[in-house]
C-alpha cells in the first residue's frame, strides 16, 4: 500500500473530482491509481467506467481493489458476485488498512443479507484493524457510519446516533453528507423531526458535489415526509429517489423507493398504483431483509383491501424479521396484521397482535418508530381510540399523538338511533339534511363509484340532480371538518374517505367490533352499544336493508344467548334478555317463545296467561292471526297446571 498515492489522499479528503482529475494527469498510472480512479468514478456516480477500471486494477495485481469491486456489485443488486468477489481476496493476507476496508464490506454484505449479528462481529473486526493505521480516524470513520447503521437496523436508533455523531466529527465533506443522512433517519425513527430535517438538510449541502449519496439522501427525506403524514410530497421525493437509484445502477436504494410508493399509494386507497410499485420493488430485492419488506409491503396491502390472506402474507414476512432480529420491523408487522384482523372483524386476533407491537415498542425503547405505519392505519386508530385508557396497547395511540403534537382531535359519527355528527363533543352543524347519511355510505362503503352511490342513494333522482347533490355534501363535510377529506381517485373512479389527523369514533363501528367480538360474554353489555334503528328517522331501501340486516344479526346473536342460558336454568337472565331484544323486533316468534317460558318459570301461571294473551292481541292486530308457536303455548300451560 503506498500511503503518498496522490488519488487516494484526495479521496481520503473526499475530493473525488479532484483525485479523478490527477489521475487523467498521470503518465503511467500503476494498479493502485486504476484502483482509487476507480473508487473516484463510483462515487462520482459512473459505475460501468468504475467496474471497468476496478476490474483492470485486479488484473494487474491490485488483488485489493476487489473490495471495491465487491461494493460495487452489492449496491448494483449482484450480492452473490459481491460474495465471491470479496471471499477469494480474504484468503489472502492483508495490510491493516485494506482489511479494515475489507471486513467493513464483508458487514455490508451481512446487513445486505439481514444477518445483523454477522455484520456486527465482522465491524468489530474492521474496527480493531482500523486501530493505529496510518490513515487514522478517516478510516475508522466509514466503520462508525456502518456500525451506527447496525444499530438503526436493529431499531436501536438513539445508540445508532451515538456512532454517527463520532463519524460526524472526524468524517470528510463527501462522507459526512452520508454519515448525516443516517443520523437523519435515525432522527425520525426517535420521532424527533426537526432535528432530522436539518440533518438531512445538512447532509444536501454536502453532497451537493456526490451524485453518488443523492438517491438514499432522497429516500431519507422521502422516509421524513410520510412520518409526518405529508404524503404527496413523500411520493415525490420516494419516486425522485427511485428514478435516481435507476439512472446510478443502485438496485437497492431503488428496491427500497419502490416498496415505500408501494406503501404511499396504499396509505391513499391507489391500490393498483401500489400493487405496480409492489411488483417493481418485488423484482429488485436481494435477501431475506428485502424480500421481508416486500411481503410486509403485499400483506398491508391487502390487509387495507380486507382480503382474507393478508395474514398468511404478513405472518411470512413475520417469520423472516424474526430470523433477522429486526424488531421496528416486526412491529410494523404486527400492526398491519391487527389492522387485517380488524377488517375481517376479528377483534381478539387484532388485540393480540396489538399487545405483540407494544411489546416490541417497550423492548425498543420508544414507540415514535411505529408512528409511521400507524398513521396510515384508520381501522386501528380507530380500535384504539374506542378502548379504555388503561388498556395494554393503547401507548400506541399516545405515540401517535406525540407526533401529531397534540392529542388528535375526534370525530363521534352517531348513526343509531339518530345520524349526527360531533367535533371534539359538539355537534357540527350541517345544512344539507343527507349528508350525515353520505358519510356513512363512504365509511362503511369505501371506493364507491359515483354511480353507485347515485343508485343506491337516490334510486328516484334525476341524475344530475343526484350528481349535484353528492358534491355539495362532500363539500360541505370537507369544510365542516377540517382534516377529513373525501378525494377523488381518477384511476379507480371512486370516492373514500380520508381522516388526516382525526381520531374516528362510530357507534355502528362500535357495536360491530363488540358484537364480534367472540371472547367477550357480556351480550347484555354490548347491547347497550344499541340504541337505536341506523339513521333514524331517516329513510331509504338502502337504510332499511342494513337496518334489518343489523336487527337480524343482534337477534341471531341473542338467541344464540338464550338457548344457553336457558339449558342452564338462567331463566331470569332470559326473561331480561328477551324483553330487551323484543324491543328491537316485538313480533320475533322465538323471542316471544323464550319470554313466555322465563316468565312461566320465574311468574307462574297468571303472569304467563296474561303475558301470552298481549303477544297474541299484538300478533292479531298486525297480522290478524296468531303464530303456531306462539298460539299451542296455551296447551302448554294447560297442560303444566294438570
Amino acid at each position: 500500500m503506498d500511503e503518498r498515492n496522490p488519488v487516494l489522499l484526495r479521496i481520503l479528503e473526499g475530493d473525488y473530482e479532484g483525485g479523478w482529475e490527477l489521475y487523467t494527469q498521470l503518465s503511467a498510472p500503476g494498479a493502485q491509481d486504476d484502483r482509487w480512479a476507480g473508487l473516484c468514478l463510483h462515487n462520482l456516480g459512473r459505475m460501468f467506467e468504475a467496474k471497468t477500471l476496478l476490474a483492470k486494477a485486479v488484473s494487474r495485481g491490485e488483488a485489493a481493489a476487489r473490495i471495491e469491486l465487491a461494493t460495487l456489485y452489492r449496491l448494483a443488486g449482484q450480492p452473490e458476485i459481491a460474495s465471491s468477489t470479496l471471499a477469494d481476496l480474504m484468503k489472502l493476507p492483508l495490510e491493516p488498512f485494506d482489511a479494515a476496508l475489507a471486513y467493513r464490506e464483508a458487514s455490508s454484505q451481512a446487513l445486505s443479507e439481514g444477518d445483523l449479528g454477522k455484520a456486527t462481529s465482522l465491524l468489530e473486526r474492521a474496527w480493531f484493524e482500523g486501530q493505529g493505521t496510518w490513515a487514522g480516524d478517516k478510516l475508522l470513520v466509514s466503520i462508525a457510519q456502518v456500525m451506527g447503521t447496525v444499530y438503526a437496523l436493529r431499531g436501536l436508533d438513539a445508540r445508532a446516533i451515538e456512532y454517527f455523531e463520532f463519524a460526524t466529527r472526524s468524517a470528510n465533506p463527501a462522507r459526512r453528507a452520508f454519515v448525516l443522512g443516517a443520523r437523519g433517519l435515525s432522527l425520525v425513527y426517535l420521532g424527533q423531526y426537526d432535528e432530522a430535517e436539518e440533518a438531512l438538510r445538512s447532509a444536501a449541502a454536502h453532497a451537493r458535489h456526490f451524485p453518488f449519496s443523492q438517491p438514499v439522501l432522497t429516500y431519507n427525506r422521502g422516509v421524513l415526509e410520510r412520518a409526518r403524514g405529508a404524503l404527496q410530497g413523500a411520493q415525490k421525493l420516494f419516486a425522485e429517489a427511485a428514478a435516481l437509484a435507476k439512472q446510478a445502477g443502485e438496485n437497492e436504494t431503488e428496491c427500497y423507493a419502490e416498496l415505500a410508493l408501494c406503501a404511499v399509494a396504499t396509505a391513499t386507497g391507489e391500490f393498483q398504483v401500489a400493487r405496480r410499485h409492489l411488483a417493481r420493488g418485488r423484482n429488485l430485492t436481494s435477501g431475506p431483509r428485502g424480500e421481508g419488506f416486500a411481503l410486509l409491503r403485499e400483506g398491508a396491502l391487502l390487509a387495507l383491501q380486507g382480503q382474507p390472506t393478508a395474514s398468511d402474507v404478513l405472518h411470512r414476512a413475520q417469520q423472516i424479521f424474526t430470523q433477522l432480529r429486526l424488531d421496528r420491523e416486526l412491529g410494523w408487522t404486527w400492526l398491519h396484521l391487527a389492522e387485517a384482523h380488524l377488517r375481517l372483524g376479528n377483534i381478539t386476533a387484532a388485540d393480540e397482535a396489538l399487545a405483540e407491537a407494544t411489546d416490541l415498542r417497550h423492548a425498543l425503547g420508544s414507540g415514535q418508530a411505529f408512528v409511521i405505519e400507524s398513521r396510515s392505519l384508520p381501522q386501528v386508530q380507530a380500535h384504539l381510540g374506542n378502548r379504555a385508557a388503561e388498556e395494554y396497547g393503547q401507548e400506541l395511540l399516545t405515540d401517535l399523538a406525540a407526533a401529531e403534537g397534540a392529542v388528535p382531535r375526534t370525530v363521534r359519527l352517531e348513526t343509531l338511533g339518530g345520524a349526527r355528527l360531533l367535533m371534539d363533543g359538539k355537534p357540527v352543524r350541517l345544512d344539507l339534511a343527507r349528508s350525515v347519511e353520505i358519510l356513512t355510505f363512504l365509511l362503511d362503503r369505501p371506493d364507491s363509484r359515483l354511480d353507485q352511490m347515485q343508485i343506491t342513494l337516490f334510486p328516484d333522482a334525476e341524475h344530475k340532480r343526484s350528481k349535484s347533490y353528492i358534491h355539495q355534501a362532500r363539500s360541505e363535510l370537507e369544510r365542516s371538518i377540517p382534516g377529513l377529506k373525501i378525494p377523488y381517485n381518477r384511476e379507480r373512479r371512486t370516492y373514500s374517505v380520508v381522516l388526516d389527523g382525526l381520531q374516528l369514533e362510530w357507534d355502528l363501528l362500535q357495536l360491530r367490533h363488540a358484537l364480534n367480538d367472540s371472547s367477550n360474554p357480556d351480550f347484555l353489555g354490548k347491547l347497550d352499544l344499541y340504541t337505536g334503528p341506523l339513521l333514524w328517522p331517516l329513510d331509504g331501501e338502502w337504510i332499511e336493508t342494513e337496518r334489518e340486516a343489523l336487527k337480524s344479526w343482534i337477534i341471531q346473536l341473542g338467541l344464540e344467548t338464550l338457548d344457553e342460558w336457558h339449558a342452564q336454568g338462567e331463566h331470569e337472565k332470559c326473561l331480561h334478555l328477551a324483553t330487551r331484544l323484543l324491543g328491537t323486533d316485538p313480533l320475533d316468534e322465538a323471542l316471544n317463545e323464550f319470554l313466555l317460558k322465563a316468565t312461566l318459570v320465574l311468574k307462574g301461571h297468571a303472569a304467563a296467561r296474561a303475558a301470552h294473551k298481549r303477544i297474541c292481541e299484538l300478533y292479531e292486530n298486525e297480522y290478524g292471526d296468531v303464530p303456531a308457536t306462539v298460539a299451542k303455548f296455551s296447551r302448554q300451560l294447560n297442560q303444566s297446571l294438570n
